[in-house]
């Protein structure tokens, strides 16, 4: 088996090399061959290559011109606007105006002119310019005009024959009893062609250019043959001296100048073979000519050619070696890496399915937990609630009932705050939008605020500012557990006697879609310290001073609302002074909701005149201290008549036997044996009667996480209330449905 992998082996390597010298066999006459054709088709090359390199020469030339005539007429433009014209202009600062600008800028003539033609210059106005061929288009406001015709230059009076002369318009401006509408400025074309670095030709220049008019007469005349040097038009010189090849012709040449078409030919004068370029100049009646001599591109390109063959040589022996280099390393490193990867895929694999197994259980832990916690604390806070409702106790008594009160909202905020932290690092914080009036937020948060801020004797001041009936979609427990937080941050770190103003205002309304509310909650509490600003959104963050060493927490808060207001695509901003205070600014965006249904009030004195004779509520509950403090607080709040049913089985066949719309409202628990309350809400709603899908069903669930509420809307709960139950909240869940479920029943 060696034997035979060392023979394999060696197969391959001697495969390998005749390969590779067949390979430099091939290169070498491809580099041959390509030499040969190389040299038959300089000819053929010289041609198109020079045609697109004067083409390119010739734009940038263009460019060039077009630069300078820009230039030129910057020059005019930053001159006028140097020179403000006033009411007190007079025909002294015209005249002083226009000579500094003749002088400063080597202008052979400089004027404004008016809307009748009449030319003021540094001499006055003792010229009429409205025969000037280009005066109509200063007229029509053009802002480039340039114009080489010899009749301006009469008209101007001017003697030099070789000018280009600019004109533009101007905002028109009232001197005595004229208007001045433009500027003119007639340049030579020596100091022209001086801008444009054009020199003349010699035996070592590449191109040479020229500039003709569209009737063939120069304005720049570089000519690189001795024979046209004397000639003034061009068209002249080409067609007395001119040989032309393939399909250019002076006929072809004339035409395509006389239409304004760029082209490119070739031609030899005596024998002197050479390549013509030309382009129009836009915005004139000039064109741009470009030659280059044929030997100059024909010797450069067999240089190159000559060049790149050698390269082409060294360039592919270099190349074999490197790949032959680079297959060996890859064909050992590949082999490696693979391995590599399949180890590290296989790791991270393991990683993940770990991860996923941790953050479930943990999931599952920090569920079952909140689950075990509530329930025993639920009968905790409700059975001191209980008690707190009789007079037969002691003083001493009813201070330790206030302690428990006080210890298991503490417990019971500290067990709050850990899962919605673990719900925001784990990603499963998620918005559950409803339409809801916006007061009722501002109005549920004062009810529980007031009553905290009367127990430490602190003066709590609100104030509503945004307009009633605003309807919004948005998660209203978020937004509620937002200024919550906050506000019983303010009523913790305020001393006694101290102030807390609440204010709710409409920042903005966007096109009737979107809502930005802002919250602002005022203390002159202990403060906060400018260093822990930067870190209070952080969780477990807690300062360390002297007032607060005696407020226990987590630190928790904080982050929590800081997060959900991102969650919100809300802002907050905190500014505090240790000592005199703190201010929060909460601003939210939230979507209006419009053509909704005003909701139907549920205060206490209608429901209860609604139930004057007596209402069912069915009460599903298996522990049986939960079933005794749900069953007292429902039993306070007025004439109801609570049924108590011990599992789901029970609960579904006591409705079943009920008439329609005998029993008002459910409130089923979750978590049951024999028969759980999401399979128990089922059953219901699929039960064949009038009131199966209308009667309220509210969940009752010591589980806080969103899981557990999702599943409970998804079985057809109407609404839920969290363990431990909250004696204001289940207050306001009995009235709100008892009242809904008896209009019902009217109908």
């Amino acid at each position: 088996m060696k034997n035979k992998l060392i023979k394999l082996i060696k197969s391959k390597n001697t495969l390998f090399f005749f390969s590779f010298i067949i390979c430099m066999i091939c290169i070498v006459i491809l580099i041959i061959n390509i030499n040969r054709y190389n040299k038959k088709r300089t000819d053929i090359a010289a041609d198109g290559i020079c045609e697109i390199y004067m083409h390119d020469t010739a734009t940038l030339m263009e460019i060039y011109v077009k630069t300078s005539f820009n230039s030129f007429f910057n020059e005019m433009n930053t001159s006028y606007n140097s020179f403000i014209l006033n009411d007190h202009c007079n025909m002294e600062d015209i005249k002083s105006f226009c000579k500094n600008i003749s002088s400063i800028n080597n202008r052979e003539y400089f004027a404004f002119i008016d809307i009748y033609g009449n030319l003021y210059n540094e001499e006055g106005t003792n010229i009429s310019g409205k025969n000037l061929s280009f005066f109509y288009k200063i007229k029509a406001g053009e802002k480039r005009i340039i114009s080489v015709s010899a009749d301006n230059n009469d008209i101007l009076h001017i003697s030099n024959p070789n000018t280009i002369t600019l004109a533009t318009s101007i905002e028109p401006y009232k001197l005595d009893n004229h208007v001045i509408i433009g500027m003119v400025s007639v340049i030579d074309v020596e100091y022209f062609k001086y801008r444009l670095s054009m020199d003349e030709a010699n035996d070592n220049t590449f191109y040479i250019a020229s500039i003709i008019k569209t009737n063939g007469d120069y304005i720049i005349h570089n000519s690189p043959h001795k024979e046209t040097i004397h000639y003034t038009n061009y068209y002249k010189a080409f067609k007395d001296n001119a040989t032309c090849y393939n399909d250019f012709s002076y006929e072809r040449l004339k035409s395509d100048i006389t239409k304004r078409k760029s082209g490119f030919g070739k031609y030899s004068i005596t024998n002197k073979k050479g390549y013509i370029y030309y382009t129009p100049i836009n915005d004139s009646e000039l064109y741009l000519l470009v030659y280059m001599p044929y030997d100059v591109m024909k010797n450069t390109i067999r240089d190159i050619n000559n060049e790149n063959t050698t390269q082409y040589i060294i360039i592919f022996t270099i190349a074999i070696f490197i790949v032959l280099f680079f297959f060996v390393i890859y064909a050992l490193a590949s082999k490696r890496l693979i391995k590599n990867m399949k180890n590290a895929m296989n790791e991270a694999d393991k990683a993940r399915k770990e991860a996923d197994s941790a953050n479930k259980a943990k999931s599952d832990f920090l569920s079952h937990i909140s689950h075990d916690i509530r329930t025993p604390l639920n009968g905790i806070i409700g059975m001191t609630d209980i008690a707190k409702q009789g007079n037969d106790y002691s003083t001493r008594v009813k201070e330790c009932l206030d302690d428990i009160s006080v210890s298991s909202d503490h417990l019971l905020t500290l067990i709050n705050d850990v899962l919605d932290m673990n719900k925001i690092e784990s990603g499963k914080m998620e918005c559950q939008n409803s339409i809801f009036c916006i007061d009722e937020v501002f109005n549920e948060c004062n009810s529980i605020i007031d009553g905290l801020a009367k127990q430490k004797e602190i003066d709590f001041n609100y104030e509503n500012f945004t307009k009633k009936d605003i309807y919004v979609l948005s998660d209203k427990v978020k937004i509620k557990q937002i200024l919550l937080n906050i506000l019983s941050n303010s009523v913790k770190y305020t001393n006694k006697g101290g102030n807390i103003f609440f204010t709710s205002t409409i920042e903005s309304i966007k096109q009737s879609e979107e809502i930005k509310i802002k919250y602002e909650i005022e203390d002159n509490g202990i403060g906060i310290s400018e260093e822990f600003l930067n870190t209070i959104f952080e969780p477990f963050s807690q300062e360390s001073t002297e007032a607060t060493n005696s407020y226990q927490g987590f630190g928790l808060g904080m982050a929590i609302v800081g997060n959900l207001i991102n969650l919100l695509n809300g802002t907050i901003t905190i500014n505090s002074c240790v000592g005199k205070g703190t201010k929060v600014v909460v601003v939210l965006p939230l979507k209006l909701e419009k053509n909704i249904e005003k909701s139907i009030d549920y205060s206490m004195t209608e429901v209860l005149a609604s139930v004057d004779n007596g209402q069912n509520i069915l009460l599903v509950e298996d522990n049986k201290m939960n079933m005794k403090i749900a069953y007292f607080l429902l039993s306070s709040f007025g004439n109801y008549n609570v049924i108590k049913a011990y599992d789901g089985f029970e609960a579904v066949e006591i409705f079943e036997k009920s008439k329609p719309y005998e029993i008002s409202m459910i409130f089923m628990d979750l978590m049951m044996p024999n028969l759980d309350g999401i399979d128990a809400t089922k059953r219901i709603r699929d039960l064949d009667r009038a009131d199966s899908k209308d009667i309220p069903i509210i969940a009752m669930t010591a589980n806080a996480f969103s899981d557990s509420i999702i599943k409970s809307k998804e079985a057809g709960m109407t609404d839920y209330i969290i363990k431990p139950i909250d004696k204001g909240l289940l207050k306001q869940l009995v009235y709100k449905y008892s009242k809904k479920n008896n209009i019902l029943s009217n109908e």
